[in-house]
């Protein structure tokens, strides 16, 4: 998830790092997902960072937030037209604003760092990109598909993928709604969610006191574990084995 990097709206960075991108690129940012881009500029500058599983900080996400904007419910676009006639940075020429995709915001921002601080060194497989994005946006009952897919396509043309996109669309809907299990839940794990104004919290500052209430005391850990892509795979493997084992044993 992009906001495991080390955005710059809730991480401690030393000045010189972000002095460092600026030098390089002319100015900091350069998406029109400025928190997600941070991260990726920060990445490009720092070989390792601290990662706290507790939060320091609360993110008081807005309705006018970009996430926000392009994942409303509401068939009002109004909020989305002002925002795009706002912008003084251009999204980037590989990629469309897709409706409803946090993804698109992401691969957008990526695209972005890798152009400023990477010297485009990452390879970005917009196949697998592109089948991602569907999948989210299929996996949203609540919207019209017609315009996402077909902004879709776009970048599908732009990046040259041979890939039929209503094909793919057709052949996954099968397997759909155990993905929106699944999906579901995923987004429950490990996770709490309240409504705040049970316990009068109506502000940012106040939730963050409710917060700190329900996670006690903070305790500085005896030691601090190393995590890599390879303890990801390890631990998957692991999962998939245990899987197996208690299917068999059933």
């Amino acid at each position: 998830m992009y906001n495991r990097a080390p955005t710059i709206y809730n991480s401690f960075i030393d000045i010189n790092i972000l002095k460092a991108i600026k030098n390089q690129t002319g100015s900091f940012f350069y998406s029109i997902t400025p928190d997600v881009y941070s991260g990726l500029a920060v990445l490009s500058k720092v070989e390792k960072y601290i990662y706290s599983l507790r939060p320091f900080s609360i993110n008081g996400a807005s309705k006018h937030s970009t996430g926000t904007l392009f994942t409303n419910k509401s068939k009002n676009k109004n909020p989305i037209d002002l925002f795009r006639s706002e912008q003084d940075i251009g999204i980037h020429k590989k990629m469309r604003v897709i409706p409803n995709s946090i993804i698109s915001l992401v691969v957008e921002a990526l695209l972005q760092a890798n152009d400023h601080c990477f010297n485009k060194k990452l390879k970005i497989n917009f196949k697998k990109v592109i089948k991602k994005i569907t999948k989210e946006i299929l996996l949203q009952n609540h919207i019209d598909h017609t315009i996402a897919l077909t902004e879709l396509h776009s970048v599908a043309m732009i990046n040259k993928v041979s890939f039929n996109i209503k094909k793919f669309s057709s052949n996954i809907k099968k397997s759909l709604i155990q993905d929106k299990v699944n999906h579901h839940y995923q987004s429950l794990k490990g996770s709490l969610f309240l409504d705040t104004k049970l316990f009068g919290v109506k502000d940012v500052y106040k939730a963050s006191l409710l917060a700190g209430k329900i996670l006690n005391d903070y305790r500085i850990p005896k030691q601090i574990s190393s995590y890599s892509h390879y303890n990801k795979l390890y631990s998957r493997i692991y999962h998939l084995v245990y899987q197996f084992v208690k299917d068999k044993t059933l």
